[in-house]
């Protein structure tokens, strides 16, 4: 036998905690970045000007994009990132992995919807939001995996 790392996997005792975990983390670092500047605090956090124009943050924000049934989008980045969290380091049990992979799944295609509404009807480039459609996708990925 092999003796080394081992492979953290999707099986009914393991999961892929390394990279799963450290993508989760991002995601709830950058909806937490909404969530401050949907509360006017934006302006406190340190964020380079190419990765984000703080006006666009806001406008982005108050646009009807920003929501879906009243809550704000952030709000559902939070939770879905918490959730792949807590999954990837054990705290809940094995058979949510369907719907954590169902989650993700619809995260993942309404991330692409948000990609195309942000290119074609409301024409702003937020590399804040890039960056969540790509997590997004990597989370997925990384599930399937």
């Amino acid at each position: 036998m092999c003796q080394g790392k081992s492979i953290r996997t999707t099986s009914t005792n393991q999961r892929p905690m390394g990279p799963l975990t450290i993508i989760a983390i991002l995601g709830l670092c950058e909806s937490s970045y909404f969530l401050a500047v949907y509360n006017g605090y934006g302006s406190k956090i340190p964020v380079p000007k190419i990765i984000c124009k703080k006006n666009e943050c806001v406008d982005l924000l108050k646009s009807s994009y920003a929501k879906l049934f009243g809550i704000p989008n952030f709000v559902y980045g939070l939770l879905f990132y918490a959730g792949v969290l807590l999954w990837s380091l054990n705290a809940l049990p094995a058979w949510l992995y369907g719907f954590v992979l169902a989650a993700s799944v619809g995260a993942t295609v309404f991330s692409m919807y948000l990609a195309y509404v942000l290119i074609t009807k409301l024409k702003v480039r937020c590399m804040l939001c890039y960056i969540a459609h790509f997590i997004n996708i990597s989370i997925l990925l990384l599930l399937l995996n």
